[in-house]
């Protein structure tokens, strides 16, 4: 081709096709290429037979589209330089030189000007596949995410990408340039990512090239097959993110422990570790085990796992302790406490801020009021958590494989979160507990942080012997936590540590005593209204008179007081507890619900009446 001069109110730059690419026979000057001064390309061939051919067959004549070819709507230097190459390249010339782009150690170059979305994005994922080995930049629960180091006292967490963090990545990852008209011609200059491209990539349903990950760990872990993981970094079979503290030295754990090993290893924990711990009963120190191991199977458990709820009848008889202790031995620091919410909605975006950083360990500390969640009962029963993610704008869904843990004094729960506790009791059986003296290891964190490896590899021994020995699934039932129970029974079946579960029904009736107060309200409601239909403001005046349901109402001001009310009377709606019976009864002149309470022990014929209406 050659370029052919335009008058310069024309302001065009054309190029004439040395023949044309529909018909060999229409040969210079019949076809061109033509470039406005808006940067917009076209095409022509003057002959009759190819007045209905344009850029776009242009385009397909020269070969199959690729996201290098071109689209109207280009700036001029682009659509100059790179035109001229592809039809130099069509004709067998040699393309016009461009600039050299400064140097930079990332070796792939996007041009982010005169290109379609999809192509400049397709660059992008491949820039970042480039710079991600090894990975440190994974998908998460559907949102990019990265491996993020911090302090001593919280060393690694998995960190989301917001659009900014996202940005700086891709500008770390690839040489961004834009083609500019220079004095000297077409040059390309460095760039950065455009905000489209960067939205575009964060919004991505999948990221082929990046590696899912799904958590953090600092001790070493047992896969599914029952192989430990012990090298340092990503692990693609486990999909986690070992991190081990360098100073970490574990004794070897032998392959086929010995009934000498297991009797070692016990001791080891029940005694040295855990000795000057008073627990309640037989079952909260095999629930303490099993606390203590469950991080090192948790790969091999499906599903949900119990919350370890360390419980105890005043404070300073150890809770706090406890739970460190247990912590940094598989993390080798404290898990981060996540604080008591006062509302539902404020608890589901404590657990989804705590699942999205993928930690191993989370740890309910100091509940005071009544533990009554559903957002928390969900967290503790679902195998998958789903929640909108502040600073990104897009849903997460992470998978729930964390170990949860709550300590408080004298501990009240609702009705739904109490078959979802493993209750750990600490009783030290006297006044002042806190002033204890003659301990076995009277500086305990200390202790543990420098038995660490040996600490680690007794909890291994423990859990190596189970394997060794065929995997036998623990007798215990617990609904909602089948998989937990199986494995984590089978350990210490095999490790000789009895007592899982056996303090259910204790815990149970425990919480009937201190949350149960339902069946005093009805009878006060039967009294005041029998059955006639009546409102929640009128049945909120009753709670308020005679101090009727305080787990229930809670504190705060009269409107959410009465708001709780109506909920908890909807969830009791039809409910049979003792004699009564809730029932909505239709509603009143502002169509707000009326209930009204039924006594099954009346068997009136307007009972059965009713009920055979039902």
């Amino acid at each position: 081709f050659r370029e052919k001069p335009e008058p310069e109110s024309q302001g065009r730059t054309v190029y004439v096709l040395a023949q044309c690419p529909f018909n060999p026979d229409h040969a210079d000057p019949d076809a061109s290429i033509m470039q406005a001064p808006d940067g917009k390309p076209s095409a022509h061939c003057f002959h009759n037979s190819c007045r209905d051919k344009g850029w776009h067959q242009f385009k397909e004549s020269i070969g199959s589209p690729n996201h290098e070819h071109y689209e109207p709507q280009v700036s001029t230097a682009q659509a100059r330089s790179e035109a001229a190459a592809i039809f130099a390249h069509a004709h067998g010339e040699p393309a016009p030189r461009l600039a050299e782009s400064s140097p930079r150690s990332c070796p792939r170059r996007i041009v982010i000007n005169d290109r379609h979305l999809p192509a400049i994005t397709h660059d992008a994922l491949l820039a970042l596949a480039d710079v991600n080995d090894p990975p440190k930049l994974f998908q998460y629960g559907g949102v990019l995410t990265r491996v993020r180091s911090g302090d001593d006292e919280d060393p690694w967490r998995l960190e989301p990408l917001t659009t900014d963090a996202l940005k700086g990545v891709l500008a770390r990852s690839a040489n961004w340039v834009e083609f500019r008209q220079g004095e000297e011609g077409t040059v390309d200059v460095d760039a950065s990512p455009p905000v489209e491209v960067v939205k575009d990539v964060a919004t991505l349903p999948e990221w082929p090239e990046i590696p899912k990950i799904r958590g953090i760990v600092q001790a070493p872990i047992f896969a599914r097959t029952g192989e430990t993981m012990t090298t340092p970094g990503y692990h693609e079979a486990t999909r986690l993110w070992y991190a081990p503290d360098p100073k970490l030295d574990i004794p070897t754990v032998p392959q086929n422990p010995t009934e000498a090993d297991i009797a070692d290893a016990r001791t080891f924990l029940l005694e040295e570790l855990l000795g000057d711990f008073r627990f309640g009963d037989q079952a909260s120190r095999a629930h303490i085990v099993a606390l203590l191991l469950l991080p090192f199977v948790r790969p091999m458990i499906e599903g949900p796992t119990p919350l370890h709820l360390v419980d105890a009848p005043t404070e300073g008889t150890g809770k706090t302790l406890l739970v460190k202790v247990i912590t940094r031995i598989f993390q080798g620091h404290d898990a981060p406490a996540i604080p008591e919410a006062e509302s539902d909605g404020e608890w589901r975006k404590r657990i989804t801020a705590a699942l999205v950083e993928g930690r191993s360990i989370l740890h309910l500390d100091n509940l005071n009021e009544m533990l009554n969640s559903g957002a928390l009962a969900s967290a503790l029963t679902t195998e998958t958590w789903s929640d909108r993610l502040l600073g990104v704008s897009k849903m997460v869904q992470v998978k729930n494989r964390a170990v949860w843990i709550g300590t408080g004094n004298n501990m009240a729960v609702s009705k739904e979160l109490t078959r979802r506790i493993l209750w750990c009791r600490l009783d030290a059986k006297v006044e002042r507990p806190s002033e204890r003296t003659g301990f076995r290891h009277p500086r305990l964190i200390a202790w543990v942080q420098e038995s660490r490896g040996r600490l680690i590899a007794a909890a291994m021994t423990l859990v190596q012997a189970w394997i060794a020995r065929g995997q036998p699934l623990g007798s215990q039932t617990m609904g909602m936590y089948e998989s937990w129970v199986e494995i984590i029974g089978g350990i210490l079946d095999v490790a000789d540590i009895p007592g899982l579960l056996e303090n259910r029904t204790l815990f149970v009736e425990s919480q009937k005593v201190s949350v149960d107060d339902w069946p005093a309200f009805l009878k006060a409601w039967w009294n005041a209204f029998a059955g006639k239909p009546v409102g929640v403001a009128d049945l909120f005046r009753l709670v308020t008179r005679d101090q009727l349901l305080d787990s229930v109402v809670g504190d705060g001001g009269e409107r959410s007081q009465r708001i709780r009310l109506g909920c908890a009377l909807q969830k009791h709606r039809d409910r049979v507890q003792n004699e009564f019976q809730v029932r909505q009864s239709g509603r009143d002149h502002k169509d707000r619900p009326l209930y009204q309470l039924h006594r099954q022990a009346m068997h009136t014929r307007e009972d059965i009446q009713d009920t055979l209406g039902r």
